[in-house]
């Protein structure tokens, strides 16, 4: 994978792989276990490090579970999600974020699309500015 990520390539080796890849997808990462339980939909973005595991290996017991990228949605450097995942469209996951284990659209709390999760454990950010708030300096008006 490492000399084909980032091209149309990269698309053609995780479908020869089993994977299951829309159109104008771009992959980036060399972090994809289990390409068979794995669907990218179209338009999304798997950017550089990013984490993508279809396993997870929890109370002593191995468990597999299909992992759905829906259409537009954007994975930044090293985000993690995991087995049973699934990834709104839309949804920017932002670097070094990490999904909780078995997160399944955000464990009862649905991500909505278009939303900007962050952490680790991942939450939504709806207004970034807010919660950086007084720590930015305003700029203010010239005449």
């Amino acid at each position: 994978m490492g000399l084909v990520r980032g091209s149309r390539l990269a698309n053609l080796y995780m479908r020869f792989f089993g994977a299951t890849i829309g159109r104008n997808t771009f992959i980036n990462s060399t972090y994809f276990m289990e390409p068979p339980l794995l669907t990218i939909s179209d338009e999304a973005v798997v950017d550089d490090g990013s984490v993508n595991i279809a396993h997870v290996l929890a109370h002593g017991r191995l468990a597999f579970e299909a992992k759905v990228i829906e259409s537009g949605a954007i994975l930044h450097p090293f985000s993690i999600s995991w087995a049973g995942d699934l990834i709104p469209a839309g949804v920017i996951l932002g670097p070094k974020a990490q999904l909780a284990e078995k997160t399944k659209h955000g464990r009862g709390a649905p991500f909505p699309p278009g939303s900007y999760i962050q952490g680790c454990p991942a939450t939504e950010y709806t207004d970034i500015y807010s919660k950086i708030g007084s720590h930015c300096p305003q700029a203010s008006p010239t005449s």
